[in-house]
This record gives structure tokens, sequence and C-alpha cells, in this order.
């Protein structure tokens, strides 16, 4: 066992015992922090932090006949690490604070890479435009098309998005997408995805 009689990294603090270091295997380094593992670094120099929040969700089932602004229903968690991600279609708390449906709630400050690649169905040529919104507290990051260029409805269009985002602890993130003018067809299909990682 790698930790101590009382369960704690085998050196810790006087009075934060649940807050150190031990060795987990040979050439083997684990930092705890309030009594979890927090970093790992192996004989080779590889760094592993289990709690460093990172999601990618896609979309479970199509979503048909999108509405103006809606937020699109990536509900299919293929991991999240620190549960800072809401999958369900009704609020949950996270980090302490509610968050609504498909929602990324920030948990500490830092720098984020946010990506979301959302390929739609029969969007509608008579539309003036069509939107994908990376939106968060502070910004929103727009991939925009022009779709009076369009002479049919195309079967398959991708829209793509991917940006650095400062966020501030408790600041959410969503996908959404907008449109103006034509008729409310566009579907959104399951091979979307979403995924946001703390950078630094």
């Amino acid at each position: 066992d790698d930790r101590n009689a009382g369960g704690y990294p085998q050196y810790t603090f006087v009075g934060n015992e649940g807050t150190g270091m031990r060795r987990v295997a040979a050439n083997t380094l684990a930092l705890d922090a309030g009594g979890e593992e927090a970093l790992r670094i192996d004989g080779s120099g590889h760094v592993t932090m289990p709690k460093q929040p990172a999601f990618l969700a896609t979309v479970s089932s199509e979503q048909s006949n999108i509405a103006n602004g809606a937020t699109i229903t990536f509900d299919n968690e293929i991991y999240d690490r620190n549960g800072d991600y809401n999958p369900s279609s009704s609020a949950a708390t996270i980090n302490g604070a509610s968050t609504t449906a498909y929602t990324f709630n920030a948990p500490v400050s830092g720098v984020y890479q946010i990506s979301a690649v959302v390929r739609t169905n029969d969007l509608d040529s008579a539309s003036t435009y069509w939107m994908m919104r990376i939106n968060t507290s502070n910004r929103e990051y727009d991939t925009i098309y022009d779709a009076r260029a369009l002479d049919a409805n195309p079967l398959y269009w991708s829209f793509n998005c991917s940006v650095s985002a400062e966020l501030d602890a408790g600041d959410v993130a969503r996908c959404q997408m907008y449109f103006s003018g034509g008729s409310q067809q566009v579907d959104i299909e399951t091979d979307s995805r979403f995924s946001i990682t703390l950078l630094a």
C-alpha cells in the first residue's frame, strides 16, 4: 500500500494530512490534495492529472427540426474527468451551482480549450444564414454560413469551432444553433461532438 497507516500520503503536512506526496509504484510518484490524487508522474516523465477538467460529449440520437437559438443536446458523455458537464435535459447542480441542460460549468478560473463539431442534415437554402455558437458567460464564438449562396438544401453540412477561451470559476459554456429566415427543418446528427479541456 502506498499510503501510510492512517490512509494518508507517505509525506504530508502537520494538520493537513490529506495533502502530500507518495510513491505509487516503482519510479512513480503521486501528489495528493484534499485526500485525493491530483497528479501522477511515472518513470518516463509522463504526467497525468485525474481531476483535470475535461469532457467529451456527443448527440445520442438525431435532434430534429432544431429551433432558432436552441442548445444542442450533447447528452452522451464519452468521458467527464471532473464531473463539470451536465449531459441531462434539465438543470443540475455542478460545483455547487445550478447549471442548465447540456452545459459545462468551469470549476476554476483558467484558459480552456473549447471545441465543437456539429453535423447537420437538410440545411434550408431559403435562410439568410445559419450559425453555430459556442456561448460562454464572457463571450460568444460563432461559425456562420451565408445560405443565400446555396441553390438547394445540402444534405450534409458541418459547423466547426475551436477556441482557447478564458473562463472564470462558475462561468458556463454551451453550444447553440441560430438561423435567420427559412424553415425550422435542420437536424443535428449523432456524429456531432462537444469538448472542453482546462489548459492552464
